[in-house]
């Protein structure tokens, strides 16, 4: 029986694209490194920080990168939007009585201001943010620690990703994905889907 729903967050609950996008290139003037174009990001986008400093900032530490996140995402934070049908499926999983985590890679202070920007920041009494473990994301680490705290077993969650990263996390802990817009264990077009999917295949 499932008894909970982990979702990742950018991508999936927020679409969240283009506030990295300023927020990383702010950065990347700040360190004095090349403007870093929307095709290159895209193809990088929902990965951990050491993932930036390889692909954009080398040179630079997981600690300053999240010092300098922390410390400018708000300038950009009215950029973040709320996924079509995100709020609707949300209240019908609380209605039903299913647990909702979260476990993504962005770091604490940015997932908060996303989440109570969008106003969905109610729903999650367990957050497993980026600087919450010691390795992100594809690192099963996060699903393992957000299930711990939820307080059920592998085979009573199911994870809700939009990555490779999440794939291959998902993978890593043995815990059974649902797809958006991605090909994974199922797969969903629209977040309003995942009930009915429920109602089927569990």
């Amino acid at each position: 029986m499932i008894k909970a729903i982990i979702f990742d967050m950018d991508g999936v609950l927020v679409d969240s694209f283009y506030t990295w996008l300023k927020t990383i290139n702010l950065a990347a003037k700040y360190f004095g490194c090349p403007e870093i174009s929307e095709e290159k990001f895209r193809k990088h986008f929902g990965g951990p920080t050491k993932g930036d400093i390889e692909f954009f900032m080398p040179e630079r530490t997981v600690e300053e990168l999240d010092n300098f996140y922390a410390e400018n995402f708000s300038k950009f934070v009215s950029e973040t939007k709320l996924v079509e049908n995100a709020k609707e499926l949300l209240n019908e999983l609380e209605d039903r009585g299913v647990k909702i985590g979260l476990a993504t890679n962005t770091p604490r202070n940015a997932a908060e201001k996303q989440l109570e920007f969008v106003r969905i920041r109610k729903y999650f009494k367990t957050i497993v943010a980026g600087d919450d473990v010691e390795n992100p994301k594809p690192s099963p680490c996060h699903l393992i620690k957000t299930i711990h705290e939820m307080n059920v077993s592998k085979d009573e969650v199911i994870y809700v990703g939009d990555s490779i990263y999440d794939i291959e996390a998902a993978k890593n802990a043995g815990i059974f994905m649902i797809g958006y817009k991605i090909d994974s264990d199922a797969r969903i077009d629209n977040l309003i889907d995942l009930p009915r999917f429920l109602e089927e295949k569990c």
